[in-house]
């Protein structure tokens, strides 16, 4: 059944389950821009109503974030050595006075979902799209994977390496969540 938060016309499909143990989960659809709940049958609609109400906000910015993305798209040269060598030149001269350990090998990728990839090998991917990046931005990316040489994790001592060398990095990864790889 659809029902609707007027105040932010937001509007929610609601499916009970019987023992359901999540209690209320909420999904979104940003390409249907659609609210889908599932709920414990022993919860009166009431109480998901006040529930949905109550993250009425959360969810405007859920609706809002699609709609800011900026999308980037590669240039046609972008496969070409003289664009390769010039993202990897960039790469590199952010990493100067990076004293940490380094990776045996960089390439360039042309990955839509991932900004830059370790592997267990030492071999660092940095996608091509890092070409709009701000030189932070940039650097956020090459810290995030030169730390995945050290934890191939993302516990705490992953991100408390990451933030050594670049304190201001939830901004910055909050900053990379803006962007649409086309």
């Amino acid at each position: 059944m659809t029902y609707v938060i007027p105040e932010v016309g937001i509007s929610y499909e609601l499916e009970y389950f019987e023992r359901y143990k999540a209690g209320i989960r909420v999904t979104f659809s940003p390409a249907e821009g659609k609210f889908n709940v599932k709920a414990d049958s022993r919860i009166p609609v009431t109480e998901v109503d006040k529930f949905m109400r109550s993250k009425a906000p959360l969810f405007v910015k859920w609706l809002n974030k699609n709609e800011t993305k900026k999308e980037l798209t590669l240039p046609s040269d972008s496969r070409s050595t003289t664009f390769k060598n010039k993202l990897l030149k960039r790469c590199m001269d952010l990493m100067n006075d990076y004293d940490g350990p380094r990776a045996d090998q960089y390439k360039i990728s042309y990955s839509k979902t991932y900004w830059g990839r370790c592997s267990a090998d030492k071999v660092i991917s940095i996608s091509a799209y890092c070409y709009y990046l701000t030189d932070d931005q940039l650097f956020y990316v090459l810290m995030h994977e030169h730390a995945h040489l050290t934890h191939m994790h993302h516990k705490p001592a992953f991100w408390n390496l990451v933030e050594l060398y670049c304190p201001n990095q939830k901004t910055l990864r909050y900053e990379l969540k803006g962007y649409t790889l086309k």
